[in-house]
């Protein structure tokens, strides 16, 4: 196994252990809203107080989905042994759409909570880099499509050279020679 291939993998194993972390906070925040709203229903607290419990859930579902996917996305790849698939790809476009998906849909749960709370602007809380995050997983995807086809391409045309080699060795020379040349 080569060295970038063996870099890729611990990095990997690294974010999946990072990922799991972050999903167990996601479920510590759900534990916590709950009980939180339950006692607040139970003393019967004003409603801006539940805002923040509801938000905080809305934030520990974000975080469980997105890193599920996360942690889907790095199994798949260190099971197939290769970074580059078409499967990898697709995985990591749906990453980077739900990288943009989950804090829209968290920032108007936020402003909902909140209506006649807060001002709508004061409770739409959203960070530039979460968008701008999901746009380059979404792009980088598709760098992964490219660069497989070209694999998949190059692993085609090398078969048929071995075949050529194998079956006319004199015209696979001779076309050799001649590539040669014209670099």
């Amino acid at each position: 196994m080569n060295k970038s291939i063996r870099r890729i993998e611990l990095f990997s194993r690294i974010l999946v252990i990072i990922s799991f972390i972050f999903i167990v906070v996601g479920i510590f925040y759900e534990g916590i809203g709950v009980m939180r709203l339950a006692a607040l229903i139970k003393n019967k607290a004003p409603r801006a107080e539940f805002a923040e419990y509801i938000t905080m859930m809305a934030e520990g579902l974000a975080f469980i989905i997105h890193y599920f996917f996360v942690i889907r996305f790095l199994i798949g790849a260190l099971l197939s042994h290769k970074p580059l698939t078409k499967n990898n790809g697709k995985e990591l476009r749906t990453i980077g759409i739900e990288t943009i998906v989950l804090p829209l849909i968290v920032a108007i749960i936020n402003i909902i909570v909140y209506a006649g709370v807060r001002h709508p602007l004061e409770a739409f809380e959203l960070e530039v880099y979460e968008l701008v995050l999901g746009i380059f997983l979404i792009q980088t995807s598709y760098v992964i499509d490219y660069a497989t086809e070209k694999i998949e391409a190059g692993h085609k045309y090398h078969a048929m050279c071995n075949k050529l080699k194998e079956e006319n060795p004199k015209l696979y020379y001779q076309i050799e020679r001649e590539i040669e040349e014209e670099e």
